[in-house]
């Protein structure tokens, strides 16, 4: 099936050597990018951070990037399986500058206990299935998230 609306751009990896980060680099890559895509009528990029990577999610919210999805999912089998949360991300290359600021003053937390309450899906490795859950709370010792499926379908 085709992907209706606006066309909009996928990032998979802006990389930067450590030693060459904070000076502009990432930034120049990613401008770069969207010059290059200007003309093809691109009104969006976005891009999956997991959630752990404190560093980029930083750096893409000071490039614009807000939210867009949470999705979880497990790494490995059974009782040694590690949930692993991306944060699906999307800039508005459409927004002027000024009305970006303002966007960007009105952004939440998007991570830790700030996600208490929000709906997301699971699919389970097993195959068992895929459930919608609510984040009903967060353990700061153990940096995990607990979930519930009262209410939900």
């Amino acid at each position: 099936a085709a992907v209706e609306g606006p066309p909009w751009v996928q990032v998979r990896q802006v990389c930067v050597q450590k030693e060459s980060r904070r000076r502009g680099i990432g930034k120049l890559l990613l401008g770069s990018m969207l010059k290059a895509v200007e003309p093809h009528g691109v009104t969006s990029v976005r891009l999956l951070v997991i959630d752990l990577n404190a560093g980029a999610l930083g750096w893409y919210r000071s490039m614009g990037f807000f939210l867009l999805s949470v999705s979880k999912t497990m790494l490995g089998k059974n009782s040694d399986a590690n949930m692993i949360v991306y944060l699906e991300m999307k800039l508005d290359t459409g927004l002027e500058h000024s009305k970006l600021e303002g966007h960007l003053q009105t952004l939440v937390p998007i991570f830790k206990a700030d996600v208490l309450n929000e709906v997301i899906t699971i699919q389970y490795p097993d195959g068992s299935g895929v459930f919608d859950v609510r984040i009903v709370g967060y353990d700061g010792t153990s940096h995990f998230h607990s979930v519930s499926s009262s209410g939900l379908s």
